[in-house]
């Protein structure tokens, strides 16, 4: 991937991470590299193993400052909000980017940046970029399209991939979530032999339960129990069905306490953030608790804004950190932190004490993104860019996928809304597009949309649909489906899309990496 413009630095090292929570994480690394690895290693023996890593930013993350950015002339034609170039806050630097910076994947597709992913470059080549990602296209809410990103589907009441992806590996726990999705929703109906920790409950599980009672399942009781409850599981009913969910948790409760037990963690917190979160999962995967965790980065709070002024200096602050000259705030931009999740990944060993060990990096999938980008302006847009905020936006998105299994330094897919005219008029807009927002008058367009896809060359196609087919998209089930096909999952428990499973990005794969459990 080849980068136009300027460079920002490497990540800084982990060493300096100050933020709350993370002061810790030496202490937990430490403590997880002390433990001789066949304590760490998976009782089921022979099983390969191969992790999944999801990060869900909460919040809504405006994608034009990531990997998604508009043209300046845009904002000059006071179609686009880019307060890295013109702002009305004056703690905020004017003109940070006041020239294009321009990217190029290796399989020739272009888009432009922000310097504000500058701290990510230094990792460019190790993950790809899907552009223009079509989330849920008939909900606009935090929870409905958080719900849609997990089940395909933005109502409650529908199976998640991630239980899916982690059963694959015959653990204890199908998957972990680390933290609160958006607006309260439920991970999805199959989460019933996976765990939600929230807070700090996940941390330091392990001494509680070693200092309990033991499980002793060889005894008189526990057989005892288990034949009742397969008995009763042989109907077909709620109640056989509920039987038998029992007796499964129960058979597996030893295996279950005794990797727990191996995940010893680094002791109470008051909170799980990204790389605390990640560092837990971490040691859950080498514990043999699970294969499949999901991390929510919440920046709900501090993002979620659609007032003028709030919201002109809140994409700044948050994403870039100390380049936000006039924030309250001391904690890292999220790029940052995304910067220091790869060096994570790839600087820590699945095995601590074998110097051959692959990193966790290497036998990861990672996915990375949040529930939906924002709008070019705010929806009751006044005339003045410098001073508006920006709404919800499901119609487009950027998703990082990178890892084991992944093809780096790809760009997939891109959006529209990338030219205007003289008067302001901005160009090439299909009619689906107008479709989806709901008018005809260019000067009313807020939104981005993804370009149509070519699924068999992997390219944007340059047509304008006169009406909305979601089949015409890229959408976050076909990258949920290249997940799934990643670990092995069979295609007809894909996601689908306009009756049949969504493409799988296919020029994104490349052979797994396992190890032995």
């Amino acid at each position: 991937m080849s980068d136009f413009g300027s460079k920002g630095p490497a990540g800084t090292s982990l060493r300096t991470v100050s933020r709350r929570g993370i002061l810790q994480l030496g202490a937990f690394t430490a403590a997880a590299a002390s433990i001789p690895f066949a304590r760490l290693a998976i009782a089921q023996g022979a099983a390969p193993r191969h992790f999944f890593l999801h990060i869900l930013i909460s919040g809504g993350i405006d994608s034009s400052y990531l990997f998604d950015a508009r043209p300046l002339r845009m904002t000059d034609k006071g179609r686009h909000a880019n307060y890295l170039y013109k702002n009305s806050r004056k703690s905020i630097p004017t003109g940070v980017d006041a020239a294009r910076i321009e990217m190029e994947g290796s399989n020739g597709t272009k888009t432009l940046r922000t310097s504000l992913v500058n701290p990510l470059m230094a990792h460019a080549a190790d993950f790809s970029i899907l552009n223009g990602v079509l989330m849920s296209k008939d909900a606009d809410g935090h929870g409905s399209n958080a719900r849609y990103a997990i089940t395909n589907q933005s109502n409650e009441g529908f199976d998640s991939f991630l239980p899916m992806v982690g059963e694959r590996s015959g653990f204890p726990i199908e998957a972990v979530l680390f933290g609160f999705l958006p607006d309260g929703a439920s991970p999805g109906a199959n989460f019933s032999k996976s765990i939600q920790f929230r807070g700090s409950e996940a941390n330091g599980i392990g001494r509680a339960l070693a200092n309990g009672p033991k499980i002793e399942e060889d005894s008189a009781l526990i057989r005892h129990i288990q034949q009742r409850q397969l008995a009763n599981a042989q109907g077909t009913g709620m109640f056989s069905e509920g039987s038998k969910k029992l007796h499964s948790a129960l058979r597996s409760a030893p295996s279950l306490s005794s990797a727990l037990q191996r995940a010893v963690g680094t002791g109470a917190t008051s909170g799980v953030d990204l790389l605390a979160g990640v560092a837990i999962a971490f040691d859950y995967f080498r514990s043999g608790v699970t294969s499949a965790a999901t991390v929510v980065y919440n920046r709900d709070p501090i993002l979620d804004v659609h007032g003028a002024d709030s919201a002109a200096g809140t994409q700044i602050e948050l994403l870039g950190g100390s380049l936000g000259t006039g924030s309250s705030t001391t904690e890292p931009g999220v790029t940052q932190n995304l910067a220091r999740l790869f060096e994570l990944l790839k600087g820590t060993p699945v095995d601590p004490n074998n110097p051959q060990s692959p990193s966790f990096f290497d036998v990861t999938t990672v996915c990375i993104h949040t529930e939906f980008a924002r709008t070019m302006v705010n929806l009751g847009f006044g005339g003045d860019v410098g001073n508006t905020g920006t709404d919800h936006n499901p119609l487009s998105n950027t998703v990082i996928l990178a890892g084991n299994g992944i093809r780096g330094g790809l760009i997939l897919g891109e959006s529209d809304c990338t030219d205007v005219d003289d008067n302001g008029n901005i160009l090439n807009v299909s009619g689906a597009h107008f479709s989806r927002e709901g008018t005809t008058n260019n000067m009313e367009l807020r939104k981005v949309m993804g370009k149509p896809f070519d699924f068999a060359t992997m390219k944007a196609r340059s047509d304008l649909p006169a009406t909305f087919q979601a089949t015409d998209y890229l959408n976050f089930s076909s990258v949920a489906n290249t997940v799934m096909d990643i670990f092995g999952i069979d295609r007809q428990q894909q996601f689908r899309v306009g009756g049949n499973q969504a493409p799988i990005l296919t020029t994104l794969r490349k052979p797994i990496q396992t190890i032995p459990g």
